[in-house]
């Protein structure tokens, strides 16, 4: 009803990782190598990106710690053509002995192939009607034109719901892409503010969706036109959320400054992502609900040190604006805010969380 709740969403890769999604400091291992080229035969050859990370990062010279250290060095490189630290990523190609032909350019397209096969393995692998999705396709079954759900990852988890038997009013057809005028009223739109694996560039600089099976052949592969339209860490995340995906943050944050009750489900706000901490935090502080309810959502301990964190910046943005912790007995007309850490794995959360619990003193009508 029109009346009810609005809630936003908002999903790191913490809510794939029931699934079986990789977190972010977990991708470009061996195991996702042999899975990825298993799973997608036809696909570039990648080995190249999985042996320089692992020659020079976690088990090697150190110059990369984890993927986002290693993502963000290739990307830095490329965006600086004169600069030693290209010089330095070009030496350490040559050393590989692969072909001619296999510049930083085209080595940086194949890394952010990588990412985006790994990133959709588990999908491809996953039947929703097993026992892991069930939470899942719970969940889904019951969003609607009131939710809005803000995700940051690049897979294709919530699209594969919308195929479950009984989820009618989320999936693929209610992702508002790039170029979208219009979007899909009566059903919970999706904004993927990090773009998707199955969304390209092409040579012109435009958007062009792919189905992954085809995309996989196309793209990273020596002089092709077409790369993934994925902010992975790096100098040109920005530039992609400035750029092609910028729309759909505006949108975005619009919804949030709307909302009623926000979940941040697995989304950490990494500490390296101030473009989307700055964005999201003030779209928190444009909120004008005069009751807003928060959850979070980020593992059974809640005194960790990502818990307390998001925590003590959504206080200091709440209270900024004069609000106020809720209190039963007291009106406050500058707006009351609640926030409630749960803790619980994303799974659990789908699993038990009622729809009281959920909206609190909101309660959704039946």
């Amino acid at each position: 009803m029109a009346d009810d709740p609005k809630t936003v969403w908002i999903l790191g890769s913490g809510f794939s990782k029931g699934l079986g999604g990789p977190l972010l400091y977990e991708l470009l291992t061996e195991k996702a190598r042999l899975e990825t080229n298993d799973q997608y035969p036809s696909a570039p050859n990648r080995n190249a990106v999985y042996h320089l990370y692992a020659k020079y990062g976690p088990s090697g010279a150190k110059y990369w710690a984890h993927a986002e250290d290693f993502l963000e060095f290739v990307d830095a490189a490329i965006e600086e053509p004169s600069s030693t630290r290209r010089q330095f990523l070009e030496r350490l190609v040559n050393g590989l002995g692969l072909p001619d032909g296999m510049l930083v350019e085209n080595f940086r397209k194949l890394a952010i192939l990588a990412v985006s096969l790994e990133c959709s393995t588990f999908v491809d692998r996953g039947f929703v009607d097993s026992e892991t999705w069930e939470p899942y396709v719970g969940w889904a079954r019951e969003r609607g034109p009131n939710d809005t759900v803000i995700t940051f990852n690049y897979d294709q988890v919530l699209e594969k719901l919308g195929t479950a038997e009984g989820v009618n009013l989320i999936g693929a057809r209610t992702v508002v892409r790039p170029g979208t005028k219009d979007e899909i009223k009566g059903r919970c739109q999706i904004y993927k503010l990090h773009g998707s694996t199955t969304w390209g560039i092409d040579k012109d600089g435009g958007f062009g969706p792919f189905d992954t099976c085809d995309f996989v052949s196309l793209a990273g592969a020596p002089g092709n036109v077409y790369r993934n339209l994925i902010a992975t860490p790096g100098a040109t995340k920005r530039g992609h959320c400035e750029g092609l995906l910028k729309p759909l943050w505006v949108k975005a944050m619009q919804k949030i400054s709307e909302a009623d009750v926000i979940v941040f489900m697995g989304y950490r706000f990494p500490p390296s992502d101030s473009h989307s901490r700055k964005m999201l935090m003030g779209a928190i502080r444009a909120n004008r609900s005069l009751r807003l309810r928060i959850h979070t959502v980020l593992g059974p301990e809640i005194h960790s040190d990502a818990t307390v964190r998001l925590i003590s910046m959504l206080k200091h943005v709440l209270e900024g604006e004069d609000r106020v912790p809720f209190d039963n007995g007291t009106i406050h007309l500058d707006g009351e805010y609640e926030i409630v850490p749960q803790p619980l794995f994303v799974e659990d959360f789908l699993s038990v969380v009622s729809e009281k619990a959920l909206y609190g003193g909101l309660a959704k009508r039946v």
